[in-house]
């Protein structure tokens, strides 16, 4: 028979034949008739066969499943090298599956990579993947999916790789020739990139320089300072960066140059011979165009140190007693260590100077001169020792990552770190304090190094065959939640008395947040800190020892003066948490939309590079979707009209996949529905308003079944609608928070979908006085009730409440209750009610010369106090009133009538009336 054209079957122009939508009655022979004007060409027979499918959904048990025979693995390779990462799906001899039956997807960091990804990245025989001249870029997580081809197979697997790219040392920062003059400072800037960081060396004329007081760089920082040039100094500098993979270098000059004066100290002592300022050569007369005047500049007074430290000298003077014609001075300050020639100086404008970066235990001799218009007056000098070094900072402090594992079989990383530091150079230790700082989530950044001025320590893999049980060798206290203004903690760490003359210490810290930056500083305590400052600093009688609580007396200057930090990377791990806010939207009859969040910062451990979405219908066969990081939203197909389905996401680093979140059930739409045109007018609308919210509930749109609702739009405000909250079709409620007390909004509501939103419904909703009382807050019974007769009918009662000052206003809810009864038979009298907002209430209808009780308490937030005590109060007599009264007229006078009555009951008390 031959095939017609029609709405599922297809001939193109080069003869091919489409199917689509194939069923069982496409079943049978086919084959091609080609006419060539009287000849003929038939082609072969070919049989199609439709076999029938149970359609259950994507539940069905022919889906193919991929496993993986070849895969991934870490790579750490240099910049410019090339890489190839495996991927193959294994053959399936019982369905006849082989690895081209499947479809081979390449993700980078989660995000899938473009089919012809750029010049050195591509793809190998449609499977593996290569990498060409690899760039620093190129480093991340690179992860194979094996998914299945056909339309309804949603099984997916996939396997992950790290990539690490290593980067020989490059310069960012080059050393500069550089001019310098006697007695100043110098610093040669150097900095340089590299993946492992460099690390730095100086050079002076080819021999290494090695940190002192005077010549101060850091390994990792590399730039050079020197301190208090001297002529020696001058020569030639270089800069040599390193690491495993090459070594670079730079040179710079540095020239110094001669000063304009000379400064002579005897090199034994200031009291044989003072050193001698010579002047320039200027006169002492400063001439101008109209005059002249004679400067005359004596020496400052009173030269004295005020404060001595280890590593610092305060000085202190008064101006010089003789400054004629000079307005404004400018001192200069000298210093040097006795026996050497190397000397600083800094210039201030004020009597004080804080001489800085000194060494401990070493006499200096300072002098101080004032100079002005041109001309320097002489010195005064004073000679002064720097206190012995207490504890020089930890030497050779490091971090070394541990892998925790749980004993009981279970597989939980834990970060440990195991920190190592070398015994200071003193032998009066007291205890060693370990400052730690959580920075932030993720890897040390660039930022992280230049605002901390530190590197991350290397980090090397722990050896599970080392000794266990170091944290038994020290003893720790947790203080870090005494200190509110740094974000700082520690922990103090006694020396046990078998490490006391230890020139190695070793510490362990455990749960360590996971895939953080770290800052450690540790610190050594020296018992002589104590001694040196108990008389005048600590409290009367105190005496150091470990058993004294010394932490609010150290001083801070000390601490940083006596430490040495580091930042510290924590590894990755698979999520702690599942991804958040999880929901479900359905899109037609047989598909739906899943979104959801990023779990806790927290919980993640690591950059998310994909998820993975499970799908079970009822208690049927589960299974996979595997996608990408972004965007967090998938469109699942392939369902059945009017059924339920059940979705969850789990997240997954590049150490694998962590908790799955709560299942969320959605179900497809009966019967398809119509969007052709926008949704009815919601059927009901109730409001329920608080002071500061208004609980929205609504009813669907009466034609809801028929026409698709996929959202409402809820406008809302004071007098006029004009905020707008979109809220999903799903959902029937709706909390609006943040508004303001004792106002007038006006709210809107519209059902819409994707043509348009329909007619709208109006609501007036008044919110609530403001509510002083939280709900948390204990309520208190009323003070003070007194009770005022003001009437024979009616009593005042007033009264205090307990949470309000007697002047202040009441601008809430609350509600003051009064019961009140009569006395005179308390077992058959029953309570009366009343309300009422301010503090009294004026109770009628009592009856006359009556005795009742009072109480009242406190209603507010829907909690109510206990009662008050009771107070009584009388009602007023009420005026006499005769009875049986009667009229009638006089048979004796015309003109006379006469009133007879009874008179009233008066009690016993009462006054008689006449």
């Amino acid at each position: 028979m031959n095939i017609e054209k029609n709405s599922n079957l297809s001939v193109y122009k080069d003869g091919s034949l489409e199917i689509v939508g194939v069923d069982e009655s496409d079943s049978g022979w086919y084959h091609c008739v080609v006419k060539f004007r009287s000849v003929t060409f038939e082609s072969r027979r070919a049989y199609v066969e439709v076999k029938k499918v149970v359609k259950n959904g994507p539940a069905s048990a022919s889906r193919m499943h991929p496993k993986f025979k070849l895969w991934p693995e870490d790579r750490v390779v240099q910049e410019e090298d090339e890489v190839s990462f495996e991927c193959l799906a294994q053959n399936d001899a019982a369905t006849g599956l082989t690895s081209s039956s499947f479809a081979y997807n390449w993700l980078k960091d989660g995000l899938a990579l473009e089919p012809k990804f750029n010049d050195h990245v591509r793809i190998v025989h449609g499977v593996s993947l290569r990498i060409e001249k690899v760039l620093e870029s190129d480093a991340g997580s690179y992860t194979c999916r094996i998914c299945g081809h056909h339309a309804l197979d949603h099984e997916c697997d996939e396997r992950s790789a790290l990539l690490k790219v290593l980067v020989a040392p490059r310069f960012v920062k080059e050393p500069a020739n550089l001019n310098a003059s006697l007695k100043s400072d110098a610093e040669l800037e150097c900095s340089a990139y590299g993946v492992p960081h460099p690390t730095i060396q100086w050079y002076k004329n080819g021999e290494p320089i090695y940190p002192s007081d005077y010549f101060q760089f850091n390994s990792n920082q590399g730039n050079l300072k020197i301190l208090g040039i001297i002529g020696q100094d001058e020569g030639y500098y270089q800069c040599v960066a390193s690491n495993h993979l090459a070594t670079i270098q730079s040179m710079a000059q540095l020239i110094v140059h001669s000063d304009h004066y000379n400064y002579d100290y005897d090199s034994n002592s200031l009291k044989t011979t003072h050193p001698v300022f010579l002047a320039p050569k200027t006169s002492a007369i400063i001439a101008t165009s109209t005059t002249s005047a004679i400067v005359h500049l004596s020496s400052p007074l009173g030269l004295k140190t005020s404060l001595t430290e280890a590593k610092s000298i305060r000085i202190e003077w008064k101006a010089p007693s003789v400054m004629r014609g000079i307005d404004h001075l400018t001192y200069e300050v000298n210093w040097r260590a006795k026996g050497t020639q190397r000397q600083r100086q800094t210039n201030t404008t004020a009597t004080a100077c804080l001489i800085d970066g000194l060494t401990p235990n070493t006499e200096y001799m300072i002098s101080v001169r004032a100079f002005g218009m041109g001309t320097y007056g002489p010195s005064a000098q004073i000679e002064t020792t720097t206190h012995h070094h207490l504890s020089n900072a930890p030497v050779d402090f490091k971090a070394e990552l541990i892998d925790y594992y749980a004993s009981d079989g279970i597989v939980t990383f834990s970060p440990t770190l195991r920190f190592k530091w070398k015994r200071p150079n003193s032998n009066s230790l007291l205890k060693y304090r370990l400052y730690y700082q959580h920075v932030h989530y993720g890897p040390v950044t660039s930022g992280d190094l230049h605002a901390n001025q530190f590197v991350p320590s290397q980090m090397e893999q722990y050896d599970d065959s080392l000794d266990e049980a170091l944290s038994d060798d020290f003893y720790y206290e947790a203080r870090g939640d005494q200190e509110e203004k740094s974000a700082e903690k520690y922990i103090n760490i006694d020396i046990p008395s078998d490490f006391a003359n230890s020139d190695h210490y070793e510490f362990l810290l455990e749960d360590l947040l996971k895939y953080s930056t770290y800052k450690f500083r540790l610190v050594a305590i020296d018992m002589n800190y104590f001694d040196r400052h108990g008389s005048s600093t600590w409290p009367n009688g105190f005496v150091a020892s470990e058993s004294e609580p010394f932490d609010e007396y150290i001083d801070e200057s000390y601490l940083r003066e006596n430490s040495v930090a580091i930042l510290v990377e924590t590894p990755s791990d698979v999520p702690d948490g599942p991804p958040e806010n999880l929901a479900t939207e359905t899109v037609n009859t047989s598909a739906v939309l899943v979104k959801w969040q990023l779990p806790a910062l927290d919980k993640r451990n690591g950059p998310i590079i994909g998820y993975t979405i499970d799908v079970k219908e009822n208690d049927k066969q589960m299974w996979h979707l595997e996608v990408e990081s972004e965007p967090r939203s998938k469109v699942v197909s392939g369902f059945l009209p009017g059924h339920k389905y059940s979705f969850r996401v789990t997240a997954k680093t590049g150490n694998g996949s962590g908790p799955a979140s709560d299942w969320v059930i959605a179900q497809t739409f009966a019967h398809q529905m119509d969007e052709s045109r926008v949704p009815g007018r919601p059927a009901q609308i109730h409001t329920e308003p608080t002071d500061q919210s208004i609980v929205i509930q609504w009813v669907a749109p009466p034609d809801s079944n028929f026409t698709l609702v996929r959202k409402y739009l809820l406008t809302y405000g004071i007098g006029y609608p004009k905020i707008e909250v979109e809220v999903p079709g799903d959902k029937n409620s709706f909390i609006l928070e943040n508004l303001v007390a004792s106002s007038q909004y006006v709210v809107s509501l519209r059902a819409g979908n994707n043509a348009g939103y329909g007619m709208e419904v109006l609501k007036d909703v008044f919110t609530k006085r403001k509510s002083t009382l939280s709900h948390s807050e204990n309520l208190f019974p009323p003070l003070n009730v007194q009770a005022v007769a003001i009437s024979s009918r009616a009593i005042e009662v007033r009264w205090t409440d307990w949470h309000l000052r007697p002047d202040e206003s009441i601008v809430d809810d609350r509600v003051y209750t009064v019961r009140y009864r009569i006395v005179a038979d308390l077992a058959k009298a029953k309570f009366m009610y009343k309300n009422a907002t301010e503090r009294n209430v004026i109770i009628n209808d009592l009856m006359a010369n009556t005795l009742y009780d009072f109480a009242v308490r406190l209603v507010a937030n829907g909690r109510e106090s206990p009662w008050s005590m009771t107070t009584s109060q009388m009602t007023m007599e009420a005026s006499p009133a005769p009875t049986q009264i009667n009229i009638q007229s006089d048979p004796t006078s015309s003109g006379n009538v006469i009133i007879t009555w009874k008179a009233p009951n008066l009690l016993h008390n009462s006054v008689i009336f006449k």
